[in-house]
């Protein structure tokens, strides 16, 4: 084999090194950016947060008070508590339509624990009692034998349009808690042996990097009830004419 011959393979080996380098090259320089674009994604995101919250309630027997709240936090809803929660956008993309509804989750079990024929009773006083009417739950309060609520265990959907990253603008969600709930935290402060469902908050959402797809966060919470030695009054030395004070915390948990 002459020179010129060994020559000539060997430029031709080499332009075709340099071919599969560069294609080589071209397709992890794609897969890099790739990478680079799906992690640039992945953290601009929409994410909703929210925060554990103190309470404090006062009332006297009747057990159907509001917790102590400023008076200019006043619910859309007549269904719904002064007391809310905070939710916030803490993603660094804006939230679009955006949908809050309430989930009752063991709510077959409360209400079959709690029937018109199993009515909660503490003390010979009927406090509230559950029942169904026209294909709907409901629940009834009584704090004596003149008086009485009703309410609807619904959702209580509420549509909000956008809400913006919370650190590019101070926005964010008033959650109002459901009344009747509240009603509830303060016969359980009273007597610790009253049962509960667990309430649900469900934040429904489009995140701009996912068109097309409804995005869905949970939250539940767990009351923490307080009642310590600097309260004068307990359930059972409770007058007529007295009241009844507890303060506490709802710890949230995202499902």
């Amino acid at each position: 084999m002459n020179l010129e011959l060994i020559i000539q393979i060997i430029s031709s080996g080499g332009a075709l090194f340099a071919a599969i380098f560069t294609a080589y090259a071209a397709f992890q320089s794609k897969k890099s950016n790739e990478i680079a674009i799906n992690e640039i994604k992945q953290n601009r995101r929409v994410k909703f947060n929210i925060s554990d919250k103190d309470f404090q309630s006062t009332f006297p027997i009747d057990c159907r008070k509001d917790f102590i709240t400023d008076e200019d936090s006043i619910p859309i809803k007549k269904e719904k508590s002064k007391f809310y929660l905070k939710a916030r956008n803490i993603g660094n993309l804006p939230a679009e339509n955006v949908e809050l509804s309430f989930e009752y989750e063991g709510i077959e079990d409360f209400v079959k624990s709690y029937s018109l024929e199993n009515a909660c009773v503490r003390n010979g006083c009927k406090l509230f009692h559950t029942y169904k009417q026209d294909g709907k739950t409901h629940i009834e309060f009584y704090p004596d034998i003149n008086r009485g609520n009703s309410f609807e265990f619904s959702s209580q959907k509420e549509f909000y349009g956008c809400v913006m990253p919370f650190d590019y603008s101070d926005s964010s969600l008033n959650i109002h808690l459901p009344l009747f709930y509240i009603y509830l935290i303060n016969m359980k402060a009273m007597h610790e042996d009253i049962s509960l469902f667990s309430l649900i908050i469900k934040l429904k959402f489009n995140d701009p990097n996912r068109k097309g797809e409804n995005i869905t966060q949970k939250f539940s919470f767990r009351p923490e009830i307080y009642i310590g030695d600097n309260y004068n009054h307990t359930p059972n030395n409770l007058a007529l004419t007295e009241y009844f004070n507890f303060n506490g915390k709802f710890i949230m948990i995202e499902k």
